[in-house]
């Protein structure tokens, strides 16, 4: 399934980014990147302190992204699909 993910830091804003650039070295280190999940690499929302990826991935591998960076992200996560598959989908 494909998500859209959105995400800003907590406060404190400049801690939580530098802790956040941690939790993604390390678990780029561990193997856990997204990798070939990642549809649109993260994309930094410069009029704001956010950030947007787009990943097509199973829930597990969410779950777990999101365990990691729960405590220094507020997240949305959006499922998203094909205007056909939506068609498909409520016939």
């Amino acid at each position: 399934m494909r998500y859209l993910i959105t995400w800003e830091p907590r406060e404190p804003v400049e801690e939580n980014w530098k802790k956040a650039r941690e939790i993604s070295q390390e678990r780029i280190k561990k193997g856990e990147s997204w990798g070939d999940d990642n549809l649109i690499g993260t994309h930094i929302i410069l009029s704001e302190a956010k950030g947007l990826q787009i990943v097509d991935t199973d829930v597990k591998k969410l779950a777990k992204w999101v365990k990691a960076y729960a405590n220094v992200y507020n997240i949305k996560i959006s499922p998203i699909m094909h205007v056909d598959e939506w068609r498909e989908a409520t016939k």
